[in-house]
């Protein structure tokens, strides 16, 4: 992967290896709503917490058309229904198992990125949806290779549901050549702002690995880890 992947390169390398990374990596591997629920930590007790939404929401899934997991957090904050806060993520590149960051080898990009965002929760007659949007975003950690490339925002919107505390969102981010994509992503609360007189149950993920942090990117638009992903 070049480091600046805008760079024109030759055309008939790259389609040769496009071409095998599909025949090997194929495109319609569906991110399963139920696999991304079995990979969630459990939520807090929802009658210990001040309101439905604010706290910290986690997802964890593997966008196959992308080639990439990634790991979000939203911790969000809530005035009214407005909702501010921020994206936190780590992306490697992977094949569909490595539902972990695996050891560090030869092509592998992972890291860490976050966006501060803003949002809303909204009702209808549906339900409740909330939306949170990244307005920006920057590199804050690289635990293998050197993540370039385009960039677009995460944006996530879903209906919540309030007894399992979790919301199935669609993060809809459109590249610069104006592909616009929409990748279904389930989030559950594992943390929220606590009632008055309780205390909800944390739940503590700890993050291993190269703790150097890199000088920060201008702010811009989201990556592709993966050379040859659309």
């Amino acid at each position: 992967m070049s480091k600046n992947k805008r760079a024109v390169r030759s055309r008939l390398i790259l389609g040769v290896a496009c071409v095998a990374s599909l025949a090997l990596w194929p495109r319609d591997l569906p991110a399963s709503i139920e696999d991304q629920r079995a990979r969630l930590p459990p939520p807090p007790d929802p009658n210990a917490c001040a309101d439905e939404v604010s706290g910290v929401w986690r997802a964890h899934v593997y966008y196959s058309r992308l080639r990439d997991w990634y790991r979000y957090e939203l911790r969000i904050a809530r005035t009214g229904d407005a909702l501010t806060g921020t994206i936190l993520l780590r992306g490697w590149t992977g094949r569909p198992e490595e539902s972990e960051p695996p050891p560090c080898r030869p092509g592998l990009r992972d890291a860490e990125w976050s966006e501060p965002a803003t949002g809303a929760v909204t009702r209808d007659a549906r339900g409740t949806t909330v939306r949170f949007n990244a307005t920006s975003w920057r590199l804050e950690r690289t635990h293998c290779g050197r993540p370039g490339g385009e960039y677009a925002l995460d944006n996530f919107t879903g209906l919540l549901d309030g007894d399992k505390q979790e919301f199935t969102s669609i993060n809809a981010y459109t590249f610069p050549n104006g592909d616009h994509f929409e990748d279904p992503t389930l989030f559950r609360r594992v943390q929220c702002t606590p009632r008055e007189g309780s205390s909800p149950r944390v739940t503590t993920v700890v993050v291993q690995g190269d703790q150097s942090v890199p000088p920060p990117l201008p702010e811009g638009r989201r990556r592709r880890l993966f050379s040859c992903a659309r």
